[in-house]
């Protein structure tokens, strides 16, 4: 679900794990920006959970995946440096999961994004056969550091966002159909011919194999949120903050909110945005790139 700005009071909690130098956090961090391209919202995109509080300390690992993946996102919106991936070099969960789509007669467009972090990331699209279909092109985006993961994660969200449309009781996609209400029928059948040229161009196609992949890098979560969180150190980030929002402690059940000064984020109403993304969008070339 797309973030939104809280109304509540402050949480009972807070925790903060510094990760190199730590500062203040100041507006000159925000990681909102001005617009959203409504056509590829995906449900679920800015979910975060905890699973448990591990030696009395918030676990949050899913946090920081998601965070990164939000940043990457933010940055494809600004300029698009996908690559398509042949789903004919897929395996496993992945190549499933599209045999499944593809059975239920949908296709199935995945693209790599090289990002700034050098971990996989993919966003998934299903595509109906005709633009005017009500739900003609549905999208998911995943990273994580198994690149087949990462790949599931987008693959599955891009079907839960079609589920999600088809639905329809999400706040979030009320406000997608005004917009195009409001634009004229036509403006989005045409939004959306140019989404499907555009994820369906095969220019650069690259095999699953050739794409990064860091599952044999890590022997446990540990290893992998140290993996996550060297990555993020390296792109400039110095804190990360962790905000209990756990309403019953002994429930059981513990929801945590991870704030990441400096990583970046696109969101449809808000009109503010990042020092990195404001200079990635007016730079001359692509900054994003595969890290070795």
């Amino acid at each position: 679900m797309p973030p939104t700005a809280e109304t509540g009071p402050p949480s009972r909690t807070r925790s903060s794990l510094s990760h190199g130098s730590s500062g203040p956090v100041g507006p000159e961090d925000s990681s909102e920006a001005t617009a959203c391209r409504w056509l590829i919202v995906p449900a679920g995109f800015g979910i975060t959970r905890a699973h448990a509080l591990e030696g009395g300390k918030i676990s949050h690992r899913p946090c920081i995946a998601e965070l990164l993946e939000r940043d990457v996102h933010a940055f494809h919106l600004i300029r698009d440096t996908s690559l398509p991936v042949r789903t004919d070099s897929l395996a496993g969960h992945p190549a499933e999961l599209v045999r499944r789509a593809e059975d239920a007669g949908l296709g199935v467009a995945l693209r790599a994004t090289p990002n700034v972090f050098g971990l996989p990331y993919f966003h998934a699209y299903l595509l109906e056969p005709e633009d005017t279909a009500p739900v003609a092109i549905s999208f998911g985006a995943g990273l994580h550091v198994n690149r087949d993961i990462a790949a599931v994660r987008a693959l599955s969200e891009a079907a839960q966002s079609r589920l999600s449309h088809i639905h329809g009781g999400r706040d979030d996609i009320i406000d997608r159909h005004d917009y195009f209400d409001a634009a004229v029928r036509d403006a989005e059948v045409r939004a959306t011919a140019e989404l499907r040229r555009r994820v369906r161009d095969p220019a650069g196609a690259v095999p699953m194999a050739e794409l990064p992949d860091h599952s044999h890098d890590v022997d446990s979560l540990t290893d992998a949120l140290d993996l996550l969180l060297d990555r993020a150190r390296a792109a400039g980030v110095r804190q990360v903050l962790t905000v209990d929002l756990t309403p019953v402690p002994a429930s059981g059940l513990h929801v945590v909110r991870v704030i990441a000064p400096r990583l970046e984020s696109f969101q449809p109403a808000l009109q503010r945005v990042g020092r990195r993304l404001a200079a990635h969008g007016t730079s001359t070339a692509p900054r994003e790139t595969v890290a070795p």
